[in-house]
């Protein structure tokens, strides 16, 4: 490794299984081949401490929502590594909970994928807010115009509940179309199978729960819909944006300019908005990503992002 080069360790995978996290994990590891700051960046596996007298030099970034897997890693940074910080997914932040207190408390700082956490991490709290795809990774969305034959798509990983509801909101969707005077196509990916007898009766829904090429199948999607009742900064709405498809959110959390949202759990609300993005034409909107250098920067201070 080069003398002033910015060492990132991450935990975490990479796809499959894909989803926010490992793609979120993927994006930053390509955008910093393409990054104007020297670095070196990988993850972290077993191998990497058969040299651990070298982490005294390098940063580690732990990916992880579960708080004793992200507690342990920060505390293993903590031990291990010149500085550690955290990347919070979620969309909510639980201030009463012990374990990601502590992991604020033993941590250099955090990276904020939605901003109604960064602003309840308060001031004192050392922190920065990013986006979960990166001005670098552009390049690796440019694909050639295709016929958007797909008037909706939703995408869910898997059929995690909270308080009993579908957190991709998929029961939200099964009682929404009930209540609808048209019939769009509906395309549903759900890897978990878990919902396809109830979406299997409908004629205008086609019902998937094998991986698919998701870049592939978005591009050619009028609309993407994230009925989600919680959230982060999802990769799939920036992809979405980047490929010029029109994005309908559930206002759960804080959405990137250019996401038409809809109260949670309103079903009106979601046909009302949902009619008005049918009738619009598809056009390239403008997403905001934030640049690779300033991640590095901010998390290996002193290194300047000028090169």
């Amino acid at each position: 490794m080069l003398k002033n080069e910015a060492k990132i360790y991450l935990t975490g995978k990479l796809p499959p299984p894909i989803g926010g996290v490992t793609k979120f994990i993927q994006y930053f590891l390509e955008a910093t081949t393409n990054s104007k700051i020297d670095n070196y960046t990988a993850l972290l596996d077993c191998r990497t401490f058969f040299k651990f007298w070298l982490l005294r030099d390098a940063v580690l970034v732990v990916n992880a929502s579960n708080t004793l897997k992200r507690f342990f890693f920060v505390l293993l940074g903590k031990l291990l590594f010149r500085k550690v910080f955290f990347v919070k997914h979620g969309g909510q932040l639980f201030k009463y909970d012990f374990l990601f207190l502590l992991a604020l408390m033993l941590s250099d700082g955090v990276l904020c994928l939605n901003r109604k956490v960064f602003n309840a991490l308060g001031q004192s709290v050392n922190k920065l807010m990013i986006t979960t795809i990166f001005q670098e990774n552009r390049s690796h969305l440019i694909r050639p115009y295709q016929e958007r034959e797909v008037d909706l798509l939703l995408y869910a990983n898997n059929d995690s509940e909270i308080e009993g509801k579908s957190v991709y909101g998929l029961d939200f969707i099964i009682e929404a179309i009930d209540e609808l005077n048209f019939s769009p196509e509906l395309t549903i990916v759900d890897l978990s199978g878990k919902y396809r007898e109830p979406f299997l009766k409908y004629e205008n829904i086609t019902y998937l729960s094998n991986e698919v090429d998701f870049i592939d199948l978005l591009s050619r999607t009028k609309v993407y819909l994230r009925p989600t009742i919680t959230d982060g900064m999802s990769v799939a709405i920036l992809e979405a944006l980047s490929l010029g498809v029109t994005c309908l959110a559930s206002d759960a959390v804080d959405r990137p300019k250019g996401v038409i949202t809809y109260k949670l759990n309103d079903i009106q609300d979601f046909i009302l908005k949902l009619e008005e993005v049918l009738s619009q034409k598809t056009r390239k909107r403008d997403v905001e990503l934030t640049s690779i250098d300033s991640v590095i920067t901010f998390v290996c201070s002193g290194v300047s992002s000028d090169k």
